[in-house]
This record gives structure tokens, C-alpha cells and sequence, in this order.
């Protein structure tokens, strides 16, 4: 069974190298890498052409979705691996993912997980890799079982699915809900995907204090317009969209309106105290995660930044109200 990886690659200069290093160290040998460039400005497509790999090229910045549609289209494997060009692989994945489209021809996608450690010394990539894994984490109890959504970090689909769903849909500009998309079409379509906690991938992703704030913006705006065309009764289910994030969002919306009275009033003082307080509540077990691994330190500053990002989301969350309130859904740039 062939396994065709296809990598949309951006201004990836700095992390692709590493990305590909890891891939060709595969006990797996039976695979094609497929880089695609996103129109780089870097020396990006100079860094891919040093290694046995194929390189596509866009002439125009189009977005991650055209370009893992453009690798698809000349992908000769069975099975279709996504990965992002700052994802390091072991050397056991790529069997991982054969292994399980061969046992049971029933999986149409499979999807892996993060470790919750990565090597980028930074707290906001460490903090943003602890919040993805734990809400991935999340979604099922055990290591192994069923899922509605797509995720194109670490995701596998057979080809022939891929090409029956039409890929991804490519208004989604950048990559913010076009792997969500995808799961939910998937699911909507009686197909199986399955979440595989052991198939673990290393995010070496560079984030900093504005990144996550800008990314939450634009993917709670994209993902807030999927989720009220689509999931209203709540059938696709996600770490992400959880009654927890759902709650902390509402708490800090709070928190929020509380401030500007905290200087007039002890009363208002108190709500706020209060309000962190349930915050911290409901959002204990991802607390301890991060303390486990980066300590009370870590912690102290990760918890209002993840007050301040959850602020971000919800600003994320209000836009994709507006679009649909205003007819503009399809508006997801």
C-alpha cells in the first residue's frame, strides 16, 4: 500500500528541511513526498529541490487547501498523508497508517495526535502545542475510536475518497476550518474516521504572542461560521467546541465587562476575582497539564494568556455571527 505525503509548504525555509529529514527516515519505504509551494518568498523551493522529493509550485498565494488539492491531483499512492511543513514524524508513523487501512477496509481517514512536548523554546509555541493536544486529547476517552472531523496536521484519507468528496473546498483561504470541512462532509457521508492517539507527530511551529491571538481570530471566525451552518444539535463533536471552551468563552466575556468597573467599585472587584476563579475551575485538568510539563512558573503566565486568547476566539466568534446575520457565510477570507 502506497502512501503519498503531501506538504503544503509557505515561507517554510527554516522548518521543511527538518520535516523531510524526519519523512525519509521512514522504516515505512513504500512513499512519494509531495511539497507543494504556496508561491514562497523565501528560499523554500531551494531548500525542497535537495531532497528526493517532488515539488509542485503555485504562481499565486492560494491558500493551504489548493495547495493539498494540487498535491493530491498528482499523488500516484492509495492513501493521501497530510502533514504541515513544520511536523516532524518518527520513524514508525508512516507503518502506523498502512497498518490500519490495510487491517480494516472500512477506515476511510485516520486521524494522529500531537506529543504534548516540542522543541521550539518559546512559551507561546509550547502553550499553543499544550492547548491543541490537550483538546485533541479530549475527544476520546481511549487511545483509539470514532471521530466526525479531518485534520490535516497529521490526517490520512484513502485517494479514492478524497476524490469522491471533491478534496477541500478552496473558499477557505490560509488554513483555518478546510480539514473540519472535510470531517464533516466525510461524516454526513457515513464514512469512517477514526482518532489515533498512538500515531504521534512532533508540531515544531514557531508561534509568538500575536500569531495565536491573529489565529484565533480567523479560525474561531471560520470554524464559528461551519459550526452554526452545520452543527447546531452538536452531532459533530470536538475538544475544540466543548462545553468547556464554550463556558470559558462566556466567562471571560464577562470578566470583560467587569474590568472597566473594577476601579469604581469592590463589588465589581469581587465579580472578577470570582469569575477568574471559575475560569480556573473548569479549566483544570488543561492547568495541570501545562504544570506537569513546564511547571508552576509556565502556568502562572499561561493562564491569563489563555484568558486573553479565549477574548480573541470569542472576537472570532461575534464575526462569524455578523456573516451570518448578514448573508455573507460564504465570506471566509
Amino acid at each position: 500500500m502506497k502512501i503519498s505525503v503531501v506538504i503544503p509548504v509557505y515561507n517554510a525555509a527554516q522548518e521543511i528541511a527538518v520535516t523531510l529529514e524526519h519523512l525519509l527516515r521512514s522504516d515505512y519505504r513504500n512513499f512519494e513526498v509531495i511539497c507543494v509551494d504556496d508561491a514562497s518568498t523565501d528560499q523554500t523551493c531551494d531548500v525542497v529541490t535537495r531532497f528526493p522529493v517532488r515539488l509542485e509550485r503555485q504562481n499565486i498565494n492560494s491558500g493551504a487547501a489548493r495547495a493539498r488539492n494540487r498535491g493530491s491531483r498528482v499523488a500516484s499512492g492509495e492513501i493521501l498523508f497530510f502533514i504541515d511543513a513544520d511536523v516532524r514524524i518518527g520513524p514508525e508513523v508512516l507503518g502506523l497508517i498502512a497498518d490500519a487501512f490495510a487491517g480494516d477496509s472500512a477506515i476511510a481517514a485516520l486521524v494522529g495526535a500531537y506529543t504534548p512536548e516540542q522543541p521550539v523554546p518559546s512559551f507561546y509555541a509550547h502553550y499553543q502545542n499544550f492547548y491543541t493536544f490537550f483538546n485533541h486529547d479530549k475527544c476520546l476517552k481511549g487511545p483509539l475510536g470514532p471521530i466526525s472531523w479531518f485534520w490535516t496536521a497529521c490526517g490520512a484519507i484513502r485517494r479514492s475518497v478524497f476524490e469522491q468528496m471533491g478534496g477541500f473546498r478552496e473558499i477557505y483561504i490560509g488554513a483555518s476550518a478546510e480539514d473540519m470541512d472535510l470531517g464533516y462532509r466525510l461524516s454526513d457521508a457515513g464514512y469512517t474516521i477514526l482518532l489515533n492517539k498512538k500515531i504521534e507527530v512532533v508540531h515544531a511551529h514557531h508561534h509568538s504572542f500575536k500569531t495565536i491571538l491573529r489565529n484565533n481570530i480567523k479560525k474561531a471566525a471560520a470554524w464559528g461560521e461551519l459550526y452554526l451552518r452545520k452543527n447546531w444539535s452538536g452531532r459533530y463533536k470536538h475538544g475544540f467546541t466543548s462545553t468547556r471552551n464554550y463556558a470559558t468563552m462566556v466567562l471571560v466575556a464577562l470578566l470583560t465587562l467587569a474590568l472597566p468597573a473594577i476601579f469604581l467599585s469592590h463589588r465589581a472587584i469581587v465579580a472578577g476575582v470570582i469569575i477568574v476563579g471559575a475560569i480556573i475551575l473548569i479549566n483544570q485538568e488543561f492547568y495541570r497539564l501545562m504544570c506537569r510539563y513546564r511547571g508552576v512558573v509556565f502556568l502562572i503566565k499561561a493562564i491569563p494568556f489563555h484568558i486573553l486568547a479565549t477574548f480573541c476566539a470569542g472576537l472570532g466568534g461575534i464575526v462569524a455571527i455578523f456573516r451570518r446575520l448578514t448573508g455573507r457565510e460564504g465570506d471566509v477570507s
